[in-house]
């Protein structure tokens, strides 16, 4: 898509949020859809990319061998990722720490889905008169030269608490971290990649699809913008 048409559809799920805010029924669907879309493109994105199955290594490897994959609470060794992953999507979308591409979802990104949901529910319960309810916005930033972009980001919403309560930084890194807590910034680290391949830049393309499927699961809308885009 171009930059345009992306803006234009960011805009109109925006207005789309704050029309339906107080009808839960409609919220719910379009939590479903962003849910179901982000999971599209993640399975895309292991399709594309070459994932490599570990489901389907495991059944043929010795069971002693699979037990040293597998991880506590799932019987297919597979990662528990609540309601986040459905089930018909485990086997296809998870993985259990082998070398698979960034767009699969690792043990380390479920727990963080669990930490994101609930972070995501206290700061959508913050009463805000300019963002809509149940509803955060949410940015993804790193602590190297890029995080001074996120001071212009917010620089003409900043002094408006209604916004900034509202508003979540996911970090990539502990620099990020640091930073955004001195700051003053909500935010949540994202975890180290799970997988054993050193992909920095595919995680951090990954990270968009990710953080949506960690707020939109818990039950919470969500407006994304990237950390380049002035508010």
């Amino acid at each position: 898509f171009s930059s345009s048409t992306r803006n234009e559809e960011e805009k109109e799920l925006l207005i789309s949020l704050k029309r339906n805010a107080d009808g839960g029924s409609a919220s719910v669907v379009i939590q479903k859809a962003v849910k179901a879309t982000t999971c599209a493109l993640l399975l895309a994105g292991i399709g594309t990319l070459g994932k490599i199955n570990v489901y389907d290594k495991q059944k043929n490897v010795p069971s002693s061998a699979t037990q040293t994959l597998a991880f506590l609470g799932e019987a297919d060794g597979l990662p528990s990722c609540g309601p986040y992953v459905d089930d018909d999507l485990r086997t296809k979308l998870l993985h259990n720490g082998e070398e698979v591409q960034d767009a699969a979802v690792g043990y380390k990104e479920c727990d963080f889905f669990s930490s994101l949901g609930a972070k995501a529910k206290n700061l959508a319960e913050q009463a805000s008169s300019c963002v809509a309810p149940n509803t955060i916005i949410t940015t993804y930033t790193s602590g190297d030269g890029f995080y001074h972009t996120l001071d212009l980001v917010v620089k003409n919403v900043k002094d408006q608490d209604c916004f900034m309560q509202r508003f979540l930084v996911v970090c990539a890194d502990s620099a990020c971290t640091e930073q955004a807590t001195s700051d003053g910034y909500n935010n949540i680290e994202f975890p180290e990649d799970s997988s054993d391949q050193n992909t920095a830049y595919g995680r951090f393309t990954w990270m968009k699809q990710k953080i949506s499927l960690g707020v939109v699961g818990s039950g919470v809308n969500m407006f994304m913008v990237d950390a380049d885009v002035v508010l």
